[in-house]
């Protein structure tokens, strides 16, 4: 955002608990963030699910609650699990546009890592 709505992303972080970090990316914008899983777990998913998106990024975001729980429950990830969330999330946002590798060759690459273990 503008540099000029940090105190708009204050007011977004004290709603996620102070959770979080704002930086400021160049003199003219600032970005918020939250910081690993559990953040993501613990704060983000929760208020997403009681305020729903009406919009095509409610499509985005359960693909995203779909990964996030996938990390925080499944201990290893197995292959079959890190394709299922290739397969799951591959596509989301602009359809797989500005990928470096396509998603049949990430799946392959995620085999052959395996394969090597």
């Amino acid at each position: 955002m503008d540099t000029e709505t940090i105190p708009l992303l204050e007011e977004i972080k004290k709603l996620f608990n102070n959770v979080g970090s704002i930086q400021n990316k160049k003199s003219t914008y600032s970005s918020y963030y939250v910081h690993g899983l559990n953040q993501i777990i613990n704060n983000i998913i929760p208020f997403m699910d009681q305020n729903p998106l009406f919009s095509e990024r409610a499509d985005h975001y359960n693909i995203f609650r779909e990964v996030s729980l996938i990390l925080s429950t499944q201990k290893p990830l197995t292959l079959e699990l890190k394709i299922e969330i290739v397969e799951l999330a591959y596509n989301a946002n602009k359809s797989g546009k500005r990928r470096k590798i396509n998603k049949v060759e990430y799946i392959e690459l995620l085999k052959k890592i395996h394969s090597v273990k």
